[in-house]
């Protein structure tokens, strides 16, 4: 009997969990070379206290001809904004790949 009862327990918490679905929201949408924002964001972002958010893009930035014809990547910052929005800022244009 206690091994059904902790069977129903359990069950009960699971789908309790299940029930809490999480929402995502995008931040910012990479528009790639022609929006010069860099395209295909890779990697973990990093928080700061205040809650920008940085990472990498792994092309748009500077072109270094054969090298990097669709850019090298770009460091960038994301700035929430008082309505809700976010901007992005450039920290850095790569020069030369860093893979």
């Amino acid at each position: 009997m206690r091994k059904i009862l902790f069977h129903v327990a359990v069950l009960m918490l699971l789908s309790c969990g299940l029930t809490f679905a999480q929402q995502y929201k995008v931040l910012w949408s990479f528009g790639g070379a022609a929006a010069g924002d860099g395209a295909q964001p890779m990697g973990q972002l990093v928080a700061d206290a205040v809650g920008n958010l940085y990472g990498t893009t792994y092309y748009g930035g500077s072109t270094n001809g054969a090298i990097c014809s669709g850019g090298c990547g770009t460091v960038f910052e994301l700035s929430p904004s008082k309505d809700g929005s976010w901007r992005i800022g450039h920290l850095h244009f790569l020069r030369e790949p860093c893979w």
